[in-house]
């Protein structure tokens, strides 16, 4: 097999995209955000549990929520894009084969199947779509406690219901790529596929909210958190 066959295998391992393609550990919200006004402001994470500092009062509940889905969210749209890249070298793969088989060049030939084959050993191995799925589920249950607590400023909810929740959401993050098992290829139908081509070059191509407890915001808070 010659180099630069060889390195295109060796670079199907650096598909573009800040995501790991890890399950663990889980991303987190990043230390800084970005104000309305466009500047970074910094908030510290909590060190001992990951994350953002858990809020003292409701409004910073509030915004922790929606820092969280935006971040989830974004994590979640990275990992679907890996899966788009390595689709799109499959398929580039796919018409290189057939250009081999067609030109009778089997190095041409060898190339695609290698890209093909190799983009989709890594969609596979690191499960892009259900660890994009994970994220998207844990957003999901973050925004939705937002949209519900954010038009009445948290009213009838303490702030450390919310803090608790979050918290909730976040473990089953946790738990859900803890689940995620990396697939070992077979790399068989790889090797298979290679030794067609050559064989065959020809046939290849604790503060409390003001006023009484809100218990039927409460349930639908802990309603968000399950839906995950």
């Amino acid at each position: 097999m010659n180099s630069k066959l060889i390195s295109i295998i060796a670079l199907l391992s650096l598909l573009p995209g800040c995501a790991s393609y890890y399950p663990l550990p889980v991303e987190e919200p990043s230390a800084q955000v970005k104000t309305s006004d466009g500047t970074l402001v910094r908030r510290t994470p909590d060190y001992k549990r990951g994350g953002l500092m858990p809020a003292v009062n409701i409004d910073e509940a509030i915004e922790n929520l929606k820092i969280y889905g935006d971040a989830y969210q974004e994590y979640s749209d990275k990992l679907r894009r890996n899966e788009y890249i390595s689709n799109d070298l499959t398929f580039a793969g796919g018409v290189l084969g057939v250009i081999g088989g067609v030109s009778k060049s089997i190095e041409t030939a060898l190339t695609g199947v290698a890209l093909s084959s190799g983009a989709t050993i890594t969609s596979q191995r690191y499960q892009f779509l259900v660890q994009a799925t994970n994220y998207e589920n844990a957003s999901v249950a973050m925004y939705c406690m937002y949209t519900k607590l954010f038009p009445v400023r948290g009213e009838g909810v303490e702030y450390n219901f919310v803090n608790e929740r979050i918290d909730e959401v976040r473990r089953k993050l946790r738990k859900a790529q803890s689940s995620v098992q990396l697939i070992t290829p077979d790399l068989s139908k790889l090797k298979a596929s290679l030794l067609e081509v050559i064989e065959n070059p020809r046939r290849n191509g604790g503060e409390e909210a003001a006023g009484k407890p809100d218990l039927k915001m409460m349930a639908e808070l802990k309603a968000c958190v399950a839906s995950f």
